[in-house]
């Protein structure tokens, strides 16, 4: 069923260029779309092709649902470069949602201008798929929050959705064939089903021009971390769950509602839960259970069930495993330990000096700035009279603020990512 749209601006004030797509492509399981910018806006792209495979048939999803993907990852771009985006045809769902979703962003960010428009000459009112099935879609990445999404959703059975694009580049075909085995086997080990969304979502942008055109109004903007993310898993997953036929995809929350208020990133309830397509409707799920309590949670129901879950939390390694190394890795083991559980039985290799060494870091050398990571650690910890290892005791010190937080640490680390981005730049000369 097709519905024109009623309201067609005139004139659209696109001061920032226009992005324009071309082309919706279909295949049994691909999407590819082409697109042409003009403008400022431009700059943002380092591709003008956008691609999508999908592990399962796309048969019963249209060009108005396709197209989702690809807005979802382009709309915060045309808002902050105040540029139009123009199309045939979209999704009503999604076209009506998209106004609350930008009003999501600027109740986030208020430092940030979202302006920017989106006119398309049709909307279509999409039904469900012929495939539905009862239960629900869960982006799942296998890190704690994740983790805990699964736990609290298990009596939906919900199908695990993972995406490679994300964590993993797209030409690391070794790191990506490790975390697919991972989602396989965790899907096996709780009796469901999953599927693999494969994309250029992250490539086709050019991220360090978006990071810096954030530094405009906040200097420790940063494009996927703040814009993003969670928009774009979303919008993902829903091309794939009408393929499937569900009616829901749950996101886990990053941050909780006890978190500190000026914790934000691009997954957030306010803007999460507005995005919705073809009947399909997003959920910001965990947002009451902080990083602590999911530990906890994940903990005592493997600890209940038997199971034996392996957690993928860290994004420094490229390999699709736990480094064991840094500080996500450092804050996950030690909210492992906290619980009561065995961080080697859940995904994390390490031996006792590789334990000793990644303490002194966090003490040392990370810049650590969510110190109340630690707090609600130690106090899991001491709540449970659980003794942390000797390395580790540095948590329960009354100047955790100044351990976390020295000065030096900061200076130390913003040298080494210089460096680091000098030795890339050598490298491509």
């Amino acid at each position: 069923m097709e519905m024109r749209r009623e309201e067609m601006s005139e004139y659209l004030d696109c001061r920032g260029g226009r992005i324009v797509v071309k082309r919706v492509e279909l295949g049994e399981d691909t999407i590819n779309i082409s697109f042409s910018t003009f403008g400022e806006v431009s700059k943002a792209f380092r591709d003008d092709r956008f691609v999508y495979e999908f592990s399962k048939s796309l048969e019963e999803v249209s060009r108005a649902i396709a197209v989702v993907p690809f807005l979802c990852n382009v709309l915060p771009i045309a808002w902050i470069y105040d540029a139009c985006i123009e199309l045939e045809e979209v999704d009503a769902d999604f076209f009506y949602a998209v106004n609350e979703i930008k009003r999501g962003y600027e109740n986030l960010y208020p430092q940030y201008p979202f302006a920017g428009d989106i006119t398309a000459d049709r909307l279509v009112k999409s039904v469900r798929s012929s495939n539905g099935i009862p239960g629900s879609l869960a982006l799942f990445s296998g890190g704690l929050d994740a983790f805990s999404t699964l736990v609290s959703k298990i009596n939906e059975s919900p199908i695990l959705l993972t995406v490679w694009g994300s964590d993993v580049p797209l030409r690391r075909q070794d790191a990506w064939i490790i975390v697919r085995d991972h989602t396989a086997l965790t899907a096996q080990e709780f009796g469901l089903d999953h599927c693999f969304v494969k994309s250029n979502f992250r490539e086709f942008l050019n991220q360090d021009v978006l990071d810096v055109k954030l530094h405009t109004w906040d200097r420790d903007g940063e494009w996927w971390h703040d814009i993003q993310h969670g928009i774009a898993l979303l919008g993902l997953a829903m091309p794939a769950a009408h393929a499937l036929g569900v009616s829901k995809v749950y996101i886990a929350a990053t941050y909780a509602e006890s978190d500190p208020k000026n914790l934000v990133c691009a997954s957030y309830p306010t803007i999460d839960n507005h995005v919705r397509c073809a009947g399909i409707r997003a959920v910001h799920e965990g947002f009451e259970r902080n990083r602590q309590d999911k530990a906890n949670q994940i903990v005592s129901f493997a600890r209940e069930t038997g199971m034996r879950l392996s957690i993928r939390a860290c994004y420094s390694s490229r390999d699709g495993s736990n480094c064991c190394k840094c500080e996500k890795c450092g804050r996950t083991i030690l909210g492992i330990l906290a619980a009561g559980g065995d961080p080697k039985k859940m995904g994390f290799c390490y031996t006792g000096l590789q334990f000793r060494k990644l303490m002194w870091k966090m003490r040392y050398y990370f810049p650590i700035k969510y110190v109340y990571y630690y707090r609600d650690i130690a106090n899991a910890a001491s709540s449970r009279d659980i003794e942390l290892p000797k390395s580790a005791r540095w948590l329960y010190d009354r100047n955790l603020d100044e351990i976390c937080q020295r000065s030096y640490k900061q200076h130390l680390w913003s040298l080494r990512l210089l460096l680091v981005r000098v030795y890339h730049f050598l490298k491509r000369r």
